[in-house]
């Protein structure tokens, strides 16, 4: 009898704390699916406000400071600031031909509550809707005090 009612005992437990550990995977896997969610909206915000030529909305959409690996160079960020300065949309237009990207795939490689890896590609158009050039990037979009955004671009785009 004794042994009965221990082995009930230990089932019990073993069914109470497999409950609470299910409870807070199942808690985890919604905080980190709420994170792809919020990141990949960053992503949209991203290319949208990059097609709109708006240098300060799209400055926005990164977390500071701001590394981008690219050209054989990385380019640190400091601030909100120092990419608006930076970037000059009709310049790159000029030098380039290109009038707008668009995301060809953004998949997920790695997942936290407060930082997602994507592994993408995009594709830079001309005017004409004629492709230029698509390229293989990685994108570290985190959460700090907050805010998603951007926090790492590594590409082969110029």
């Amino acid at each position: 009898m004794r042994d009965h009612r221990s082995f009930l005992l230990g089932f019990a437990a073993i069914f109470v704390i497999g409950s609470l550990m299910s409870s807070r995977v199942t808690a985890s896997a919604q905080s980190e699916s709420d994170a792809v969610n919020d990141a990949r909206q960053v992503m949209v915000d991203f290319m949208t406000t990059f097609n709109a030529r708006d240098e300060v909305a799209w400055a926005g959409t990164f977390n500071y400071p701001h590394i981008r690996i690219a050209g054989g160079q990385v380019a640190i960020a400091e601030n909100i600031d120092a990419i608006v300065q930076e970037m000059d949309f009709d310049r790159f237009a000029e030098m380039t031909g290109w009038h707008h990207s668009a995301w060809d795939s953004i998949n997920v490689v790695h997942a936290g509550d407060d930082k997602v890896h994507f592994a993408v590609e995009f594709t830079r158009f001309d005017e004409a809707g004629q492709a230029l050039q698509t390229y293989q990037s990685l994108y570290v979009v985190t959460r700090l005090d907050g805010h998603w955004g951007i926090q790492s671009r590594s590409s082969f785009a110029p």
